[in-house]
């Protein structure tokens, strides 16, 4: 009883995931949007450690093996969130 339930939930969520894929062109190469907006965060979150090193703040950032990494997930989900959303 409980397995076709389970495989109309799966083929149920797979058809509504296959719009997700944002696909941006540049120069000439298609790239996955999602893609973009991690290399983009990790270059942001880079620079704010850079900052954060130059004015004493880095610290204070305990434990940084934590802190850079959410601070690069949050930088990549914004960024996906303003310019690839619809």
């Amino acid at each position: 009883m409980k397995r076709p339930f389970f495989a109309l939930v799966a083929v149920a969520a797979s058809g509504s995931f296959s719009g997700c894929s944002c696909i941006q062109e540049i120069g000439g190469a298609y790239f996955p949007a999602w893609l973009l907006s991690i290399l983009i965060g990790w270059v942001l979150a880079m620079i704010v450690r850079i900052v954060f090193v130059r004015i004493g703040l880095d610290g204070w950032i305990r434990p940084r093996s934590i802190g850079y990494p959410a601070l690069n997930v949050f930088f990549t989900l914004l960024i996906y969130l303003i310019f690839f959303t619809n």
